[in-house]
């Protein structure tokens, strides 16, 4: 898994696995965002939420 850091993607800082469920409607929910793979799609979620909220990632 790869993030982009410094200018250059690395997987330095990818490395925390984990295993989660979903209901069906969120899974398309995140299917249906913008990104590469599944990873990057979730985490622009995130990040999104992040920022409208104003949590500190």
């Amino acid at each position: 898994m790869y993030a982009y850091k410094d200018g250059v993607y690395t997987n330095d800082d990818c490395n925390i696995h984990k295993t989660v469920r979903f209901k069906p409607e969120i899974f398309r929910i995140i299917e249906a965002s913008p990104g590469k793979n599944f990873t990057d799609k979730l985490q622009k979620i995130v990040e999104e939420y992040a920022k409208n909220t104003e949590k500190v990632l």
